[in-house]
């Protein structure tokens, strides 16, 4: 993710795009999502239901627009960027449906 922020010539330092995973996945910060990293109470982006993939992809969407960047950005950074079976949204989204495309900027 710092990478892609970096290549787009975004600035992020390591914490902060930390911070933003764990808001892009529902936790106030990173060590409430420490807390629950690898419980196995979700599953990964990869094995969630359609419509879970569409809720998470409207919030992490949102999360990081609140960084500044555009939906285009936003989309370009889920869909590029992979984690294990987190994100990489492009594995499974071709483009931002409608139902996704209606989250606020």
């Amino acid at each position: 993710m710092k990478k892609y922020i970096r290549d787009t010539g975004g600035e992020a330092k390591h914490t902060e795009c930390l911070e933003l995973c764990a808001r892009m996945f529902g936790y106030r910060n990173t060590k409430e999502l420490r807390s629950f990293c690898g419980d196995g109470s979700s599953p990964s982006d990869a094995q969630a239901s359609s419509t879970e993939v569409r809720d998470r992809a409207r919030q992490y969407l949102a999360e990081i627009q609140k960084m500044g960047f555009t939906r285009e950005q936003a989309w370009d950074l889920i869909t590029e960027v992979q984690c294990g079976g987190w994100l990489g949204f492009g594995r499974f989204i071709a483009a931002i449906p409608a139902e996704i495309d209606t989250c606020a900027t």
